[in-house]
């Protein structure tokens, strides 16, 4: 399911443009409907660990992102958005994490871990969005390196894979 809000603005309606985009891809791409998008999340402190959650404004509440037994993919920005010019643009680092089942993602090849990372980078490359993209990284500590893991039971191995596409957007507020 592709969870989207009804108003966005600045960063958000970049990000949720985005997140519809490689959703309506992806779900077709890897003939699954076995995959939730978020936008940006939230970096909440419970208790003294921080967790990627969104708002619902259903239920008036946050929900952890985290995989939930089927695959994700959701979008966090760095904490600094520096203004970079006169014309009042600003730009920050944004990830976008993926959390995926890789038994339920139909692909080229048997790796299936190398044919999601070429999909999603491919899609990207041959789209003109906001953003430059820098790279990406692996693993569920790397990934995820500014929330706390340890309530995730499951590990970041066939079938599940965790991958992030490192990028930098830029944006205007006015």
């Amino acid at each position: 399911m592709n969870h989207v809000l009804t108003n966005t603005y600045n960063i958000d309606t970049i990000i949720q443009d985005l997140q519809t985009r490689l959703y309506n891809y992806l779900v077709v791409k890897w003939e699954t409907s076995k995959i939730d998008a978020y936008g940006r999340v939230y970096k909440n402190d419970v208790e003294g660990k921080t967790y990627p959650m969104v708002y619902n404004a259903n239920s008036k509440n946050y929900k952890e992102v985290y995989y939930n037994g089927q695959s994700c993919f959701f979008f966090v920005d760095d904490d600094n958005h520096p203004c970079d010019d006169e014309d009042h643009e600003f730009t920050t680092d944004v990830k976008i994490c993926f959390m995926l089942n890789l038994n339920d993602l139909k692909t080229e090849t048997e790796r299936v871990d190398a044919d999601v990372k070429r999909d999603v980078i491919t899609f990207l490359s041959d789209n003109d969005y906001q953003f430059r993209l820098k790279g990406y990284v692996k693993g569920l500590d790397n990934v995820l390196r500014e929330f706390d893991t340890s309530t995730l039971k499951q590990p970041d191995m066939q079938p599940l894979h965790v991958f992030a596409i490192e990028t930098t957007f830029s944006y205007s507020i006015i």
